[in-house]
């Protein structure tokens, strides 16, 4: 198998698989068409794309661009082209939660696979449907690492809305610490947010609060000074999927700390995830 990417996270999965790596030189016009060009002339075998998005992210531009190397490396010779998106790009349109709506996530896949991709790794999926193709690796699971190499125990880990009491389960599992969970809704026409944290008992405790993603930051600010006034002594956030430089600054100047895994490349993308990664895919090629 041969590993193709544009950076230094996917030159640590091809060493961790032990395979040969091919850089992705990247072209971008005046117009903004992209034309990525692979640095060697045919492709045998397996092929492993590996690619991930910068902030400020560009989910469009991103998309198109997977789709333009997948099919090159098909008309390449590659007979098999496996993808790792860190990032899965419209998973949180999971559904058509209203009329006359796409099936966003779905629809994506559909696209990559046509395009030649069989397996699509990616981190935290927001949707836990596979669509016969997805291999979700699990972040909470490198965020919950992260913090147990920094010396953090015994600490409260918040999940700010239900969908990520998994996720908060799983960060306290690698820190011998414990749960709470806040409830969030949200205005699907308005897109505001409101959370309830009756109940939570902080008083004292360190406290840190996962996602799996932070766009607008409104969420995890939330959870944040709900923590605060039930006596919070230290409050750190970390999220897997750092989204927009507008959330991050937010959540960072009231948080002790911001975190964020390495599936997007940001200032705050230092929890590792290519050795989750290259675990995932050693499991499916045993």
């Amino acid at each position: 198998m041969q590993v193709c990417g544009s950076d230094a996270f996917a030159e640590t999965i091809a060493s961790l698989l032990d395979c040969e790596f091919v850089s992705v030189e990247k072209t971008v016009f005046p117009d903004f068409e992209v034309r990525p060009r692979f640095l060697k002339t045919r492709f045998p075998g397996t092929v492993l794309l590996v690619e991930r998005m910068k902030v400020p992210v560009d989910p469009n531009a991103y998309i198109i661009e997977l789709l333009l190397e997948i099919k090159t490396l098909k008309d390449m010779g590659a007979e098999r082209v496996d993808l790792v998106m860190p990032y899965f790009v419209y998973s949180r349109q999971d559904k058509a939660f209203r009329e006359g709506e796409p099936f966003s996530a779905k629809y994506v896949v559909e696209l990559l696979m046509h395009a030649g991709a069989e397996r699509i790794y990616v981190v935290e999926s927001h949707t836990r449907n596979d669509f016969g193709a997805i291999r979700n690796v699990n972040g909470f699971t490198a965020i919950g690492r992260y913090f147990r190499s920094t010396g953090a125990s015994n600490a409260l880990v918040i999940a700010p809305d239900g969908k990520a009491e998994a996720g908060a389960a799983a960060v306290a599992a690698e820190i011998a610490g414990d749960v709470a969970v806040m409830m969030k809704t949200r205005d699907r026409s308005t897109g505001e947010i409101s959370t309830d944290a009756r109940g939570l008992n902080a008083r004292g405790r360190d406290v840190i609060i996962v996602d799996d993603i932070v766009s607008s930051g409104k969420t995890m600010l939330n959870a944040l000074r709900l923590a605060r006034e039930a006596g919070a002594r230290k409050i750190q956030c970390a999220v897997v999927h750092p989204i927009t430089q507008r959330g991050i600054f937010n959540v960072s100047k009231e948080a002790d700390g911001f975190f964020a895994c390495n599936t997007v490349d940001s200032a705050l993308s230092v929890i590792p995830t290519e050795g989750l990664i290259a675990e995932a895919i050693k499991r499916d090629n045993l």
